[in-house]
């Protein structure tokens, strides 16, 4: 921003949250105090400044993922307004081709959130979870979405049926003790 700097910050059950810094560097605040769920993600879409809240830890797949608007009120404050709430943990969030839309993988659907408010892009099994780096969703100039999920990387496009992707050997998926996916033979 021209007067400072907004960091989200992401340590996983360590803590998280949403602050702001500014220009001279000697004053520093935490704005979403009042949050039930910290932010860990920023970015600017090309209707303002959205924040994504959640934690995938424990029973992520009960968990939400709330997005907020991040806005200057009238005193020149930062104030955040709740915009959309998507079920599961945002296991993967990045930025949507064009800039118009914040995509979220979860454990059973990857959504889309726009400035009108949240369209589901695809669903799958919740045994399923998109692995945790940015390159694990991607929209691509066709309207087409990919989910990696590991071995398994699943293509949605307008027919709402995902197109899946794995290797040969990979037959089926299983759920481990441990709660990770693998490839059956």
């Amino acid at each position: 921003m021209d007067d400072g700097w907004l960091v989200a910050v992401d340590k996983g059950e360590f803590g998280a949250g949403l602050f702001w810094v500014d220009k001279t560097g000697m004053r520093g605040r935490r704005i979403d105090t009042a949050l039930d769920e910290r932010i860990r993600w920023i970015s600017r879409v090309t209707f303002g400044l959205i924040g994504v809240a959640g934690l995938c830890h424990g029973e992520a797949c009960a968990r939400h993922t709330k997005l907020y608007r991040i806005d200057r009120n009238e005193r020149g404050d930062w104030a955040l307004t709740p915009h959309a709430d998507v079920v599961g943990c945002p296991a993967a969030r990045v930025l949507d081709p064009g800039a118009d839309a914040v995509l979220i993988g979860t454990c059973g659907a990857l959504y889309r959130v726009t400035k009108a408010g949240v369209d589901t892009v695809g669903q799958w099994s919740n045994l399923l979870i998109p692995r945790a780096f940015e390159a694990s969703v991607t929209g691509d100039a066709h309207g087409d979405y990919h989910v990696s999920f590991g071995r398994l990387i699943a293509r949605f496009s307008g027919s709402g049926k995902p197109d899946w992707f794995a290797p040969t050997s990979c037959a089926s998926v299983q759920r481990d003790a441990g709660g990770a996916c693998s490839c059956v033979q």
